[in-house]
């Protein structure tokens, strides 16, 4: 799919395949979990990221999300709702 006016493309990525730096490199938003050491350094040399954000990056608690649009970057922490917890159940990550 191609992006336009109006119109959004979302990748979600569950681990770094090969073709990850082509799609993170072409992105004008990329969210980053919890990831591998090795997966962070590899991603920190794609995106320019300090070394305080790499080193990060495998020790992000969880609902917790490294936002970074061009040259900005910011931490997220997400909770859900009680309604979100009693409809959908705790959030947990599948590593």
């Amino acid at each position: 799919m191609v992006s336009g006016p109006w119109r959004s493309v979302l990748t979600l990525l569950p681990y770094l395949s090969p073709v990850a730096p082509r799609l993170v490199r072409q992105a004008r938003l990329v969210g980053v979990q919890r990831i591998s050491p090795d997966e962070a350094a590899e991603l920190g040399r794609t995106m320019a990221l300090p070394r305080a954000d790499v080193e990060s990056l495998p020790t992000l608690a969880d609902g917790v999300t490294l936002w970074c649009a061009d040259r900005d970057r910011q931490y997220v922490m997400t909770q859900p709702t009680d309604a979100e917890v009693g409809l959908l159940g705790t959030p947990r990550r599948m590593d």
